[in-house]
């Protein structure tokens, strides 16, 4: 497992094949694994920096942003928003327990950060891009353009890769970034 994975307190491989000195396959994407409202979802592990525990960690709420904005948290100094990823999905609002979390992200393109609300990690996985399914039917319009693809999993579960630049570049967004 690598040092980022290891450090963010990433679990090991689910149904992954790593070979010697934990190698993947060439062409395989490493992801971490999330669930939100029961379903599976992923991002590329180069674009997770940490997970956070929800626990007693205090979320300022900031007036008239959407409703899937959970607030910012200080993080060492830094003011992180935090999204609720599964309301902005149209999956239903969060309920924090024990096992929420918020991954720490950044984009790959604009190299924004943000800290997305899941329910649990899940563990990394290995999945190959090639293999990806176009996001299913009922995600429609912007959300649809936050999925990169569906994987299928050994036993038949879907897998959702999101593409993190099109969820925190979303429109409803935009007012609340920096201006360079």
């Amino acid at each position: 497992m690598d040092d980022r994975a290891q450090g963010a307190g990433l679990g090991a491989p689910d149904e992954v094949d790593e070979g010697p000195a934990g190698a993947v396959a060439e062409g395989l994407e490493r992801v971490i694994s999330f669930w939100l409202r029961g379903q599976l979802f992923a991002l590329p592990i180069a674009q997770v920096r940490e997970t956070l525990a929800m626990g007693k960690r205090a979320v300022t709420r900031v007036f008239q942003t959407p409703d899937f904005v959970l607030g910012i948290v200080n993080l060492r100094g830094t003011i992180l928003a935090v999204l609720d990823l599964g309301r902005y999905l149209g999956l239903g609002r969060a309920t924090l327990g024990e096992t929420s979390r918020v991954l720490v992200a950044e984009g790959a393109v604009q190299r924004r950060t943000a800290g997305l609300l899941v329910d649990a990690v899940a563990p990394w996985r290995a999945v190959d891009p090639a293999g990806l399914a176009p996001a299913p039917p009922t995600l429609r319009g912007e959300r649809a353009a936050c999925v990169r693809g569906v994987v299928t999993l050994e036993g038949g579960r879907p897998l959702a890769l999101l593409d993190l630049d099109a969820v925190i570049g979303a429109p409803e967004l935009k007012q609340f970034q920096r201006k360079g």
